[in-house]
């Protein structure tokens, strides 16, 4: 929420909680300038991989959906237990 309020240039900030049986979804959406992923100095920015990290390390998945002009929503996939399979 915070690198959205900082970055995005948004109106609008979504926090969107899910809980999909053993699995929790959770998504940012923004409706701000979006960004090209591919033109990230990850030397100096880092939130996102650090987001992904530690995701990661809950045995999850981020995806991030984006494009200039367009807002950005960064939706994280987290297993509430031992579940490998992705909710419908």
């Amino acid at each position: 929420m915070s690198n959205a309020a900082k970055h995005s240039g948004a109106s609008e900030i979504r926090l969107e909680v899910r809980d999909a049986n053993d699995w929790l979804e959770v998504a940012v959406v923004d409706d701000g300038m979006g960004f090209d992923p591919s033109r990230v100095d990850t030397a100096n920015h880092f939130g996102l991989s650090l987001i992904a990290e530690r995701v990661k390390a809950l045995s999850g998945t981020v995806d991030i959906h984006t494009c200039l002009g367009s807002g950005t929503t960064v939706h994280a996939l987290i297993p509430k237990g031992e579940s490998n399979e992705t909710p419908d």
